[in-house]
C-alpha cells in the first residue's frame, strides 16, 4: 500500500510540474556554430552559424560570421571566447560534437535559447 501511494504521489508530482499556466508557451529557438582556425598560421578562430534561415553562400560554401561595425568576418581569440560570447548572447549550449571531413575537422556546438511564446 505504501508503495502504491509512493507511486501515485511521485506521479502526480511530475505531472504537476510539467503544466504551463493557462496562455503560456515556451518556444525554443536553436542555432549550429561550427568554429574553425581563421588562418593556416593563426591562432584565431572563425565562426559559421547555421540558424535554419536561408543565406547566401560564398564560392566555398562557407558564410562566417559577420562584425556588425565593420562588416568583416568576425574573428575571436579562441574557441572559449566564441562560446562565451553566445553565453553572454543568452544561448545555452546543448551539445557539441566533432566533424571530420576530408583530413580536417571542426567542432559543431548546437546552442538553444529559450523565451515565452507569442
Amino acid at each position: 500500500m505504501k508503495i502504491t501511494l509512493l507511486v501515485l504521489s511521485l506521479f502526480f508530482m511530475m505531472k504537476a510540474g510539467a503544466q504551463q499556466l493557462p496562455g503560456t508557451q515556451v518556444q525554443e529557438r536553436y542555432c549550429l556554430v561550427r568554429i574553425f582556425a581563421a588562418a593556416v598560421m593563426s591562432s584565431k578562430v572563425e565562426v559559421t552559424v547555421d540558424s535554419g534561415q536561408v543565406r547566401k553562400r560564398r564560392l566555398i560554401g562557407i558564410e562566417t560570421m559577420k562584425d556588425k561595425d565593420t562588416g568583416k568576418d568576425k574573428q575571436f581569440l579562441s574557441e572559449a571566447d566564441a562560446l562565451n560570447y553566445f553565453g553572454a548572447a543568452g544561448w545555452q549550449l546543448v551539445t557539441a560534437y566533432p566533424v571530420v571531413d576530408s583530413g580536417s575537422s571542426c567542432t559543431h556546438y548546437l546552442f538553444k535559447k529559450t523565451r515565452p511564446g507569442q
